[in-house]
């Protein structure tokens, strides 16, 4: 089966997400890769995978950097009523990321997401450009 951006809030009776139609479904699991580099990063996460346990179950996320993990949990992924369905992502000492997998391990694994956000680390041209654009204005000013 093939990812789909749809709205699910129909499906699961009174809805978990915002109802724009922009939530994420993918079987197996959710898996995200950014343009630029991320600092931080939030979403709400549902799976009917269940509890851990050692024959299957569970959720887990997996964060990378150019194709290196650089981050990794296992956790109870919420779905009626359970578990914790926000996860948020935060770097410290200049670390970024670039990709996120998030992985279900039921029997029958569907990942939703939704309500993602994420800063992006500009690019360093970008903050080069926004330099010279700086010195510029401020030597008009003195003219």
């Amino acid at each position: 089966l093939v990812p789909q951006v749809d709205d699910f809030d129909p499906i699961f009776a009174g809805g978990w997400g915002l109802g724009d139609g922009n939530s994420f479904y993918g079987n197996f699991g959710v898996f995200m890769t950014f343009d630029n580099d991320v600092s931080e990063f939030s979403l709400e996460v549902w799976d009917p995978s269940g509890p851990p346990s050692p024959i299957g179950g569970g959720l887990f996320v997996v964060v990378l950097n150019d194709g290196v993990e650089v981050a990794s949990g296992g956790y109870t992924p919420a779905w009626g009523g359970l578990g914790d369905s926000w996860f948020d992502i935060t770097t410290t000492g200049g670390m970024v990321f670039d990709e996120v997998r998030i992985l279900g391990f039921g029997f029958q694994p569907t990942t939703f997401v939704d309500n993602l956000s994420w800063n992006e680390v500009p690019a360093p041209g970008a903050l080069a450009m926004l330099g010279v654009a700086a010195i510029g204005a401020r030597r008009r000013r003195r003219a």
